[in-house]
Order: C-alpha cells, then sequence, then structure tokens
C-alpha cells in the first residue's frame, strides 16, 4: 500500500478536516516473537509503503496464539494498526491454503491442483470468514468522509461486503499480482463470487492495461455485466477500472549507497570478484520466478562461450516467503531441481579457484542487498510470471552513475515500465536467453549508459509516493458510484432521423449496418421460447422482411457509394430464401 495526504480533484462533499485513509491487507507487514512479547516490522515494497502514510488506519490478519492477543493488540494500537485474529484452523486455511497457494497459482497461470478443487467450499468458507472480520473491523472504524483502500488477493471479498453495510462508503481496491486470462481464471469454482467482492469497489486498480483487460474480460464472461472503456456497468451501478504501476522509494537506497557500511561490503565484494563480471539474481523462492530457467540459460551461454568460463558468475539469493512452502512436495521438487543444476553446471565449468555459480538460499540484510545491487554488472529477472517485480526497480535506483545492465522477463509486469531500459528476455527460450545474457556482458559503454538513463528516469519519477497519489487523487475525485449512471443513461439515445440524413447526404461513401430480427423484422414477432426452435421453415417465418423493407434495402444497395450489411443470427439460406 501507499498513501498521500495530497490534494483532492474535483468536487465532492465537504471532507472531515481530518480525512483519514482505512487501508486493510490480507496480513500485517509484522513478525511477532511470543517470547519477547516483542514484534518487528517485515519488509517489502507495499509494507514499507505503509509506513510513511499520514492519518492511517491499518486493519489487517495477524497469526498469534490466542495468549498473545492482547498485548498484540495494546500494541498495535499505539501506532493505529488494528490486527484481526482468528482461530488457527481458520487462519491457516485462509492465508497459506486458499490465498497463497490456491488463488496465488490460478492467479499466475499455474494448474489447479485436483485436490484443491475438491476441498474448495470448506477453504472458501474460511476464506470468507476472515474476509468478514476484516470487513466488520473496517466498517466499525469508517466514519463519513474517509477513504478506505483494501489491498490484494487475500481480500478480494471485503469491498462488497463493505458496500452492503456502508453503501456510501467511498472505496479502492488495488491488485498486486497478475490477473489472469478469462480462460484460466474460469476454472475457478467460486469465480462469480470473487468478481462480484471486487465490483463493490468504487475503483479497482492494476500495475499494467493487460491485467485490467484481464479482469474486464472476466466480469463480461462470468457475470455478464457490460464493459465501457475502464468501466465495468451492471444496471445502474458501475465501478471504475486503472492502470497504475507501484514504484519503490529510491532515496532510500541512494542514501544507503553513501552509508560506510555499504561502502565496506562492496570493496570487500570487488576485492573477492575481482577480474570476473557479476551477474545478480535476487528471487523470492518460488516458482513463478523461474530460477532453474535462469540457471539453464547460464549453463547454454557458457557452452557456448567457453571463453567467458571463469570471467563470469552469478550470484544467485533466493529467500524463502512462506512458512508453509517447505513442507509442500512441489516447494521440495523445486530445492532438488535447483540444487541439481547447481551441482551440474559448477562440476562441468567450474575450476579449482573458481566457480561460475554462487547459490544461496538464505535471506540478506537491506544493506548487503544494496552492496550487491551496486557491484552487479547486470541484474537477471526471469520470472515466468510476476505481478510487477520491484527488485527490478531497486537495481536501477543502486546503479546511478555506474550503468549495469537489467535483463528483464518479458512476462513481469515491469517490463512494461522498464522495457526501454533494459534487455527483455523469454524465459522459455533458453538459446535466446543465453545470447542475451552474453550481448550484457560485452555491451558497449555508450548502450548501457542510454539504457540506464531512460531506466533511472522512470524509477526516480514514478515513485511508491506517485503510486498512491494516483490512485488516492483517482478514488477520491470519483463520482458518487450509485447516482453517476441513471436508468435512461444506461440505454442508448434515441436515432436523430435529422442529422442521420444531412450526414448520409454529405458522406461520399457510406456503410449502413443494421440488425435483421429487432431492427427490419418486428421483434414481436418471437419470444424468448420461440427463438431457441430452429426448424428451417419456423426459422424462414420468424425473418419474413415485408416488402415495403426489402424495397427500401434494395434502393439504398443500388447506390455505388453505399454498402448495406445486415446483421443476423439465421443461415445463409434462411436469408437467401426472403
Amino acid at each position: 500500500g501507499g498513501s498521500t495526504d495530497g490534494d483532492s480533484v474535483g468536487t465532492q462533499p465537504q471532507q472531515s478536516p481530518r480525512q483519514r485513509i482505512i487501508v486493510a491487507t490480507g496480513c500485517l507487514p509484522i513478525r511477532v516473537d511470543s517470547d519477547k512479547k516483542t514484534f518487528e516490522l517485515a519488509e517489502g515494497g507495499v509494507n514499507r509503503a505503509l509506513r510513511t502514510l499520514k492519518e492511517v488506519e491499518l486493519v489487517g490478519y495477524v497469526d498469534a496464539p490466542y495468549a498473545d492477543w492482547k498485548w498484540i493488540k495494546e500494541e498495535l494500537k499505539k501506532i493505529n494498526w488494528h490486527p484481526v485474529f482468528l482461530p488457527k484452523e481458520v487462519g491457516d486455511v485462509y492465508y497459506q491454503d486458499f490465498s497463497n497457494n490456491l488463488l496465488y497459482s490460478v492467479f499466475h497461470y499455474m494448474p489447479l491442483p485436483m485436490h484443491s478443487a475438491e476441498n474448495m467450499s470448506d477453504a472458501f468458507h474460511c476464506y470468507m470468514v476472515a474476509n468478514k472480520e476484516i470487513a466488520n473491523v473496517i466498517a466499525n472504524l469508517w466514519r463519513p468522509g474517509d477513504l478506505v483502500w483494501v489491498h490484494d488477493y487475500p481480500l478480494l471479498l471485503v469491498p462488497n461486503l463493505l458496500r452492503k453495510e456502508k453503501p456510501s462508503m467511498r472505496i479502492g481496491f488495488f491488485l498486486h499480482i497478475p490477473f489472469p486470462s478469462s480462460e484460466i481464471y474460469r476454472i475457478l469454482p467460486v469465480r462469480r463470487k470473487l468478481l462480484d467482492g471486487v465490483l463493490g469497489a468504487d475503483l479497482v486498480g492494476f500495475h499494467i492495461h493487460e491485467y485490467a483487460r484481464h479482469f474486464e474480460s472476466s466480469c463480461v464472461r462470468v457475470l455478464g455485466v457490460q464493459s465501457k472503456p475502464n468501466k465495468i456497468v451492471r444496471g445502474n451501478d458501475h465501478c471504475q477500472i486503472m492502470t497504475c504501476p507501484i514504484g519503490i522509494n529510491p532515496q532510500r537506497f541512494l542514501d544507503a549507497l553513501k552509508t560506510k557500511q555499504v561502502q565496506n561490503i562492496v570493496r570487500q565484494l570487488q576485492s573477492d570478484y575481482k577480474g570476473r563480471k557479476v551477474l545478480l539474481g535476487f528471487d523470492r523462492f518460488d516458482h513463478i520466478k523461474g530460477i532453474p530457467h535462469k540457471l539453464y540459460a547460464i549453463e547454454r551461454f557458457l557452452k557456448e562461450n567457453p571463453s567467458w568460463i571463469g570471467k563470469v558468475v552469478l550470484l544467485q539469493i533466493a529467500s524463502a516467503w512462506n512458512k508453509k512452502a517447505p513442507k509442500s512436495d512441489e516447494y521440495q521438487e523445486l530445492i532438488r531441481q535447483t540444487h541439481e543444476i547447481v551441482g551440474r553446471i559448477n562440476g562441468r565449468f567450474g575450476t579449482l579457484s573458481s566457480m561460475p555459480i554462487h547459490y544461496l538460499q538464505q535471506s540478506v540484510s537491506f544493506l548487503q542487498l544494496v552492496a550487491l545491487y551496486r557491484v552487479a554488472d547486470a541484474l537477471v529477472i526471469s520470472s515466468i510470471r510476476d505481478g510487477m517485480n520491484l527488485v527490478a526497480h531497486e537495481y536501477v535506483a543502486c546503479q546511478h552513475g555506474k550503468h549495469g545492465v537489467l535483463i528483464l522477463s518479458e512476462f513481469t509486469g515491469a517490463a512494461k515500465s522498464l522495457g526501454a531500459g533494459s534487455l527483455q528476455v523469454n524465459p522459455w527460450n533458453v538459446q535466446s536467453f543465453g545470447s542475451t545474457l552474453r550481448y550484457a556482458l560485452e555491451m558497449p559503454a555508450a548502450e548501457r549508459e542510454r539504457l540506464h538513463k531512460y531506466a533511472y528516469r522512470y524509477v526516480m519519477e514514478h515513485t511508491t509516493r506517485h503510486w498512491a497519489k494516483t490512485f488516492l487523487r483517482t478514488l477520491r475525485s470519483l463520482s458518487p458510484r450509485h447516482h453517476d449512471l441513471d436508468a435512461d443513461k444506461s440505454k442508448p439515445e434515441r436515432l436523430n432521423y435529422q442529422q442521420v440524413a444531412t450526414a448520409f447526404r454529405l458522406a461520399r461513401h457510406r456503410v449502413i449496418i443494421t440488425g435483421l430480427q429487432g431492427t427490419l423484422v418486428p421483434d414481436e414477432a418471437a419470444n424468448k421460447k420461440d427463438r431457441l426452435r430452429r426448424t428451417p421453415s419456423y426459422q424462414t417465418t420468424l425473418h419474413q422482411i415485408s416488402e415495403k423493407v426489402k424495397k427500401l434495402i434494395s434502393k439504398l444497395a443500388e447506390d455505388p457509394n453505399t454498402t448495406v450489411i445486415v446483421v443476423s443470427n439465421a443461415t445463409r439460406e434462411v436469408l437467401s430464401s426472403n
């Protein structure tokens, strides 16, 4: 999340002098230490942004034993954070099983395992309970004039729950992961309920246009609603859609580069890898990050460019993100596969003094990460699907004045923003990926500088603060959702015959497109049941055009500068017989 205290835009009811922003997140960004009765704030781009908000009430689930609930609530209340506690059996299923395993997988184009589909109703019940609990806390906190900003896939039902409780509430929702193609999304058994939940918001935000388009398409195909440019319409109700890519706080990284601690780590790393080019991979250890794809590309590169053996090293850091993940069979298989590839490459291309891949499956401190970003000659991101990937932005910020190369998978949201300042790769095309690695290492300084300048300018302008200001300004400026479209506006305007006749006379070339049933033939000729009958004789009767209409159509078609197109669901044989 993120926010701003910037001015609102457009005319609106008088706001309270201290307008608050109630931010809801699937899980509060804290790590609890039950023994010491303390907690620390978790890292992450969105989590860090939450700390900079003004006049904010933060609501979210906290995974903690019952005995800790009281002191956690009291401590967090001091900073206007409101924890939502759930029984462990409900909380685990809500956050880990349904949100992070099931929804996360489908939204990242990974197949839905049959055992997940089998337990869907029980898992969804826990998800619904959690969403209701969080929505209740928000509703009790809210007062007229407050904005509500709901974040991400663990809270897809919250907007509509709030809308039913507080119809006048101004609600925004932002999805931080990809929204999949409607062909993928449709496999979810609870597809309608999730979309209904999101459409309770006044404004729904996505990182890139592709995700917004997929969301609109899913709403149309699953719910049968109407889609207008950047808007979903259901009768008199509507939901605005916007594209608003998130960024980072680059100043935090630029300041860290000036510290003695980082400079000492940089000198040590430069000494350790002296005479070698450094490729960096920094990923959460997850199927979607494409770490094996990156390793296969390195292997192909070294195989086809033996002169680079001993002169390049990949530092691959993979940090765990899901407490339950190490227990899953898929996670263990990914570990085994990754270790096997690393061992094979090092065994084949390593020497007594150097190994081509240094692989660490552990977390690193912020200062160590900044130093690694600074030392690396290129950053390699090979995600097979990624909502945004802010690691790319962080690397660009740390390369100011050094011009390292950003190698970016085309399947990341960041590729749409930083594409002109990076080398894009398809992780599945190992040969091309390997060739791109070579080009990055041998790229002329002038080309590196050109790419970096574009990326750096984008990162400095499109910050977390810019993202939050843009979204919240748009949310504030929207007209009240239930009064923007009245019943008459939802219907097409009546045709102005005089304007059409004038335009027809003035036009040099004309195309007339008209429907058959309900336009040239009265719609009363068939009710809904009759339309389902498909016998040729009945169809012929149904689409019978009067002689008067036939003459008018023929007269128009005789004009060499006029083309007449009649649209119908009837067969060519039926139309020919008329």
